[in-house]
């Protein structure tokens, strides 16, 4: 049995993967519009980011983050309330929701989706409109759907950096052996550049932006160690 509007809560362990590997600008407001009980809002405020948070339902999870703004449908907004979202949307309504959050604007997004989200017919058909520029599957499965025991559902995250990228970096996530320790305040990296190196993901020859202990990939910024 479903629970009501689809309120499976995301586990900590996937929101510390996608923080890891994701990385908005810092100035970055994002809008996370499927709060349920914030822990993803959370998160996203101790990394840093201004987040603004909206749920379909009112007064009916135990909220572990105060400033969510109660009773809004996703599908009633008709512009974009910040240009990034992140959230783990309700999977039902999933391909309206993507369709729907590049119609009113919304320019970048990263969302937790089902393993085969692509694979069929309509996935193909979507994809062709939004092809994400990032599509990652995960190596573990935790009890996403609460019904104890072992788990039985794989994820993936889809990420775009613009509304239909023109290529998608496949990439393969692991759990973090260690909990991310969350803090507000982030220190800029001091960054150079190099000289020109080929890129191990997408083969593209780059100057390769040194930051700190590591290299990012300027076409598909993916981090070189």
């Amino acid at each position: 049995m479903r629970h009501e509007r689809d309120f499976y809560p995301t586990p900590q362990s996937i929101i510390d993967c996608v923080l890891f590997h994701v990385k908005l600008r810092e100035d970055a407001t994002v809008w996370e519009p499927c709060a349920g009980d914030g822990r993803f809002s959370t998160a996203l405020e101790q990394s840093g980011y201004s987040v603004i948070s909206h749920d379909i339902v009112v007064g009916s999870y135990d909220k572990i983050f105060d400033d969510i703004d109660e009773g809004h449908d996703f599908f009633d907004w008709r512009e974009a309330q910040a240009p990034i979202i992140v959230t783990n949307p309700p999977f039902r309504h999933i391909r309206r929701f993507i369709d729907h959050a590049f119609a009113i604007g919304v320019e970048q997004m990263v969302l937790i989706t089902p393993e085969r989200l692509w694979a069929c017919q309509k996935g193909y058909e979507q994809w062709q409109r939004h092809r994400p520029s990032r599509f990652a599957n995960l190596t573990f499965r935790e009890d996403y759907l609460q019904k104890g025991g072992s788990p039985d559902r794989s994820l993936a995250i889809s990420v775009w950096d613009k509304p239909c990228s023109e290529t998608t970096l496949y990439e393969v996530w692991q759990k973090l052996e260690k909990e991310i320790e969350y803090a507000p305040e982030r220190t800029p990296p001091v960054s150079h550049y190099q000289d020109m190196i080929p890129c191990d993901f997408c083969g593209a020859m780059i100057r390769g932006e040194v930051m700190d202990d590591h290299v990012r990939c300027e076409v598909c910024r993916a981090v070189l160690v």
